[in-house]
């Protein structure tokens, strides 16, 4: 209910529908409040049984191929059918999908695009961070987030840049979908700084500017 709200509701069909009068949009939007929502989701969170102490091996896979047209649809996300090539319109975007190991079966992606910041160093940013819904049960968050840091800082590294995440105010915007994922990754920003001078030109997505939203990690 709560990505129901916030992304299909909010974000994509009110965005589009008021986008032409953005005090008007604030006030609509002011009228589906999902705060009630999310203090239940935490309850629930904190109640909920975390996995066992059995591993789930998943790989993280970078792709800049077919695959990387798809990746909206593998991860249930936004960007899905918005684009008619997404390597043509983003070519400094790189998917990453997410697999189990064991089958490798597709269980969510997410994005990485390669960026500047004022200081003209490389920055590379991570966004669209979207496993799918059903299989968000069987993982621990936190551990989750840190394989995705993880396997990203080393992509990082590799292109001789500084690795930074998207962090904005709201579930079903650029950083992820998905509430309990959304909730994890937003418990860092304080202790991150934000990039300065993010190119506005290479990091606008699927109509987000991250340029205020991102933080180095």
């Amino acid at each position: 209910m709560i990505e129901f709200v916030t992304h299909f509701t909010k974000m994509e069909t009110w965005r589009s529908t008021f986008e032409h009068d953005k005090k008007l949009y604030k006030k609509i939007k002011s009228l589906l409040s999902i705060k009630s929502l999310t203090e239940y989701l935490k309850l629930v969170e904190k109640k909920r049984e975390k996995p066992t102490d059995e591993t789930l091996q998943i790989e993280m896979i970078p792709c800049h191929n077919l695959l990387t047209e798809f990746s909206g649809h593998i991860a249930d996300a936004c960007w899905a059918s918005i684009y008619t090539s997404v390597l043509k319109s983003m070519p400094n975007l790189t998917s990453v999908i997410i697999t189990e190991a064991a089958d490798k079966k597709p269980v969510g992606a997410f994005l990485l695009l390669e960026s500047t910041n004022s200081a003209g160093e490389k920055v590379l940013v991570i966004r669209g961070i979207n496993p799918k819904k059903e299989w968000i049960a069987k993982i621990d968050e936190s551990s989750f987030i840190e394989k995705v840091i993880e396997t990203s800082r080393k992509i990082a590294s590799l292109k001789g840049a500084k690795l930074a995440i998207v962090i904005d105010d709201h579930i079903g915007g650029a950083t992820s979908n998905r509430p309990s994922v959304y909730s994890k990754i937003s418990g860092l920003k304080p202790k991150l700084l934000p990039v300065i001078g993010l190119n506005l030109n290479n990091t606008e997505f699927n109509g987000y500017d991250i340029t205020s939203d991102t933080f180095y990690i």
